[in-house]
């Protein structure tokens, strides 16, 4: 790449000399308007998608507010006004309230608001529980505490308590349940490492969860009382985002075990283990809710798809057919089973751009459609040993007509950045430099003078100015989606 760069500057800063040496104004005129078309060009395949963050320069993400949006992306709203880092929002079973995990200093603990953003109140004040439990000997915001990090509430079924994971250190944490009104709130399980991907049975009694012991990730139960907690999986291997069937009487679950990966069943007491499908996705495979299929990620090809399995084995088959190898997740069934949803990331651009958008589609496959963008954050050291970059979450209404997700306002993406117009103008000052390039070799071939270089100004500014126009209505869509 840096080989190829050398030799197009090389040959610019020649053409652009010869051309002030030898030729009629046009010929000079061309030669450096062309040049100077060429220069975002080089930027471009330099740095890549990233230019794109450079140019539409989001807002930071712990600059985030909860938004709803319909299921056709019409009608978005905005539910908070204090922009900070929010979790994925979860509806109660009812519809009547929203649950969501808040990050940020004074502000960290669990939350829950009303549909239309009112009656904003904390469940889980993380930084009070800290202050009680007295130093740590951890640094945090506070120099004497360390604020445990409360994320992934999840609605019990009745919609009267709520689960959630406390991080307290890289290497501890610990699942608990607590009411709807913030009373009663109870451990059920440590772990040394982890305890997250926390699924209710359908009858509440019970919750399973990803564990680590031994340094194998497991798929272990709990009684919702704490009581009787159990490794449904053993042995070598990563089990993960365990999913309950309908009528509760199976789990699936991602696992990777001898080198290869896959969707597998088992019942809900652990035996009768099995492969359902072949897949790396690495995601929750939610259950269809009359329970007949499961979905699930799977690279089909040469890009990661979107892909549904019936429950005994049979009719694998994709749903989409993306040619470009994206990062597909937080697959979620609609309540009536008519839609799925998921979030598609850019792989490529993982470190550079800071969002995904939600798409929704049949559930066949067809009419698929983005609806929203949402917000790419980097997980801390106290959410994950290793940081890694991910989308935040997203959750169905119960009436399958809503979809409530954490975001920065990208619709202020543009407005908001004073560098974005300086950026405009100078990309636009180089469409024009490549518009002269071309007008200046037409009127070169016009009077006859300098034919080579008048030909090579109108290629180099035609190029340059397709390119620039193609960039910036990529860039135009990309970071301005509502």
């Amino acid at each position: 790449m840096s080989a190829a760069l050398a030799l197009m500057a090389g040959g610019l800063v020649w053409y652009v000399l010869r051309g002030i040496r030898a030729g009629p104004p046009g010929w000079a005129l061309g030669a450096a308007a062309a040049g100077l078309a060429f220069v975002p060009i080089a930027l471009l395949i330099a740095v890549g998608d990233s230019v794109c963050v450079c140019f539409w320069k989001m807002p930071p993400y712990d600059e985030q507010a909860i938004f709803t949006v319909n299921a056709d992306g019409t009608g978005r709203q905005r539910l908070t006004e204090t922009e900070i880092q929010y979790g994925k929002p979860t509806w109660s079973p009812d519809g009547s309230r929203i649950a969501v995990a808040v990050f940020g200093n004074e502000y960290t603990g669990i939350y829950m608001m009303n549909p239309d953003g009112t009656d904003w109140r904390v469940i889980v004040d993380s930084v009070a529980d800290a202050h009680a439990a007295g130093p740590s000997g951890h640094t945090g915001p506070f120099p004497e505490f360390h604020i445990p990090s409360d994320s992934h509430p999840t609605w019990s079924p009745d919609g009267t308590k709520i689960a959630f994971t406390r991080y307290l250190q890289p290497t501890k944490t610990r699942l608990y349940v607590v009411r709807k009104d913030g009373t009663q709130k109870t451990k059920l399980a440590d772990a040394p490492t982890l305890a997250e991907d926390v699924a209710w049975s359908p009858d509440g009694s019970r919750l399973a969860f990803t564990c680590r012991h031994d340094g194998d990730h497991d798929i272990c139960v709990v009684n919702s009382d704490g009581s009787a907690q159990v490794n449904l999986t053993t042995g070598p291997g990563y089990d993960s985002h365990p999913a309950w069937s309908p009528d509760g009487k199976r789990l699936a679950f991602h696992s990777y075990r001898d080198y290869a990966c896959g969707i597998h069943l088992m019942n809900s007491d652990g035996s009768e283990p099995r492969l359902l499908a072949k897949s790396c996705g690495g995601y929750q495979p939610p259950w269809s809710p009359d329970g007949e299929k499961v979905a699930f990620t799977a690279v089909r090809g040469s890009a990661t798809q979107v892909c549904v399995i019936n429950a005994d084995g049979t009719d694998e088959h994709a749903l989409t057919d993306y040619t470009e190898d994206d990062m597909i997740g937080n697959l979620c069934w609609s309540r009536d089973g008519s839609r799925l949803a998921f979030w598609r990331f850019p792989r490529g651009t993982e470190y550079a751009c800071d969002h995904a958008d939600i798409v929704v589609m049949n559930a066949d496959g067809s009419a698929a459609t983005r609806v929203a963008t949402i917000a790419v954050r980097v997980l801390g050291e106290y959410e994950w040993p290793n940081a890694r970059t991910v989308p935040s979450g997203f959750a169905w209404s119960p009436d399958s007509q809503k979809i409530a997700f954490a975001s920065i306002d990208t619709s202020a993406a543009v407005t908001e950045s004073p560098k974005t117009l300086v950026t405009l103008f100078v990309f636009l000052f180089f469409s024009i430099c490549g518009l002269v390039a071309v007008g200046s070799g037409i009127l070169s071939l016009r009077k006859k003078g300098g034919c080579l270089a008048a030909i090579v100004s109108i290629v180099c500014g035609a190029v340059a100015t397709a390119l620039l126009v193609a960039w910036v209505v990529s860039c135009w869509s990309l970071g301005g989606v509502g």
